[in-house]
Formats: C-alpha cells, structure tokens, sequence
C-alpha cells in the first residue's frame, strides 16, 4: 500500500497553500478542511492515508481531532504542523499516536524526510 489520499486541515488558508505547494509534486489525491469541525466531517465520509493536520483551530483543535480517530478506530498516518511546539504538547499529539510533528514554516526537506519514512514503511 502506499500513500495517495491525504487530507489537509488548517483553518489558516496561507498555512494550507504552502504546505499544498510542497506536496503538490507527488501524485496524490489532496482534500482540504479548514477547521478541525470540517475535518470530521471528511473523515466521516473517507478513509486517508496521511493527514496534515494543525494543532492550534479554534473550533476543535488537533488534539481532539486526534482524541476522534482513536474513538473511531480510524487513526493513520497523522502529521501534527504548528507554530509552536513545545514538550508538552509533543507528548500528548505523539502520544495519541501523531507520527511526526512539524513546525510552521513547514521545510521542505524536513517535510520530505517525514513523508519518505512513512511511504517507506506503508509500502
């Protein structure tokens, strides 16, 4: 199995775009949700390989978007991207089984480096 359908969730439209510009290069099939709200309702209706998903929305944060996926049973690959990361947060999101977390302004090779792991071990 390797990765193609992703799910992108930010509630911020820039933060959203640039990490699409980054991935838009691989041949995957990128749904966008711009609040964590939003996000369940996708999740709801599909099944994702990789999600990209913010920690800091207003409407309902990472961590709870996480906290839904192990009610679910539908966790996969998540990739946690935020303005700030601290030790706190990084043990909770990769507690609730986040892969990797990833700071805006998302690198591109740190980026790079995290999805070839993954594919890695999907494939």
């Amino acid at each position: 199995m390797s990765i193609k359908d992703i799910l992108l969730v930010d509630d911020n439209f820039i933060a959203r775009m640039a990490i699409r510009k980054l991935i838009d290069k691989r041949s995957w099939q990128i749904d966008e949700a711009s609040s964590g709200l939003d996000s369940l309702k996708r999740l709801r209706e599909k099944n994702y390989d990789l999600i990209f998903l913010d920690l800091n929305m207003p409407d309902l944060d990472g961590v709870g978007v996480l906290e839904y996926l192990n009610e679910q049973n539908k966790m996969t690959n998540v990739i946690i991207t935020t303005a700030m990361v601290n030790e706190s947060n990084s043990e909770e999101v990769l507690g609730l089984g986040a892969r990797a977390i990833l700071t805006k302004p998302v690198e591109e090779e740190k980026l790079n480096l995290v999805i070839d792991s993954l594919e890695f071990e999907v494939s």
